[in-house]
């Protein structure tokens, strides 16, 4: 992980592009919330 992306806590404390497109395959954003799939396979849903 590039310096100062994630506080000492492990929390994502800024924004890097580079380090979306290298890590993420697509976000599909739904009516009751979104899908992220990573390039490594994993899938993760978030309903709000």
């Amino acid at each position: 992980m590039p310096e100062g992306v994630l506080d000492e806590n492990g929390r994502m404390e800024s924004f890097n592009n580079d380090l979306v497109i290298r890590y993420l395959d697509s976000v599909i954003v739904r009516d009751d919330g979104y899908e992220v799939i990573f390039k490594a396979g994993v899938k993760v849903e978030v309903e709000v």
